[in-house]
């Protein structure tokens, strides 16, 4: 919102305003305020511990390195299975060129 102020020109005057002195903005926000408070609902966000909303991203996390780890591992054991194919056929053509 500053900086939304500090790019308009011209000037901006802040005053104390009294309460429920008939300045229709202050009227409007003093019922909207009402409105508001006889709804006596929570917001979303209380509906739901924390404690829980932890858990979840705590599981979520968890999930997402357990994928990526899995990915990891089958592409080091990939690797490491092409190292042992390319040393056996290295070695049999040693052996077949009477190299060893």
């Amino acid at each position: 919102m500053f900086l939304l102020l500090h790019n308009i020109s011209g000037t901006v005057e802040i005053a104390w305003v009294k309460s429920h002195v008939g300045i229709i903005g202050n009227e409007a926000a003093d019922a909207a305020t009402k409105r508001a408070a006889k709804l006596h609902k929570a917001p979303d966000y209380t509906q739901y511990p924390i404690s829980y909303i932890k858990y979840l991203i705590r599981t979520q996390n968890a999930s997402a390195w357990q994928s990526r780890m899995v990915s990891l591992l089958k592409y080091e054991q990939a690797v490491l299975s092409f190292s042992k194919l390319a040393d056996s056929i290295l070695s049999r053509l040693k052996h077949f060129n009477g190299l060893t």
